[in-house]
């Protein structure tokens, strides 16, 4: 038992020899076949988060009541993407057969595939 924060999280904070806002990082990564299980609710803690683009994500479960899939945050709005300086930071990632539970939440970014995924809760 515990809290954690991120449990899968491609994240440009902290990444030694690169600014945060480099869009260059975690791109064409693949996040398939996982079964994520969130703690409590929490501010800081997401089920999968994704920062870059032409990212593959498809067929995870996520028993979580927080936000399940979402984008890393960076001064930009995910309300209004023109808000802020990194709007066109999470371009053309594919979201697919992704089931998500508890009522955990789904933020996909701009420019994206998004097919037969499932949030129930």
């Amino acid at each position: 038992t515990g809290n954690v924060g991120n449990l899968i999280y491609l994240t440009t904070y902290n990444v030694q020899g690169q600014s945060y806002t480099d869009i260059t990082l975690n791109r064409g990564n693949r996040i398939i076949n996982n079964t994520v299980r969130g703690p409590a609710t929490s501010g800081i803690c997401y089920g999968i988060t994704l920062s870059g683009g032409d990212n593959f994500v498809e067929n995870n479960t996520i028993y979580y009541q927080g936000q399940g899939i979402t984008t890393q945050w960076m001064s930009t709005s995910s309300i209004d993407w023109t808000i802020g300086d990194n709007y066109d930071r999470y371009t053309g990632n594919t979201y697919k057969n992704n089931k998500l539970y508890n009522g955990s939440s789904f933020t996909a970014s701009l420019n994206s595939t998004i097919e037969n995924n499932t949030c129930s809760g």
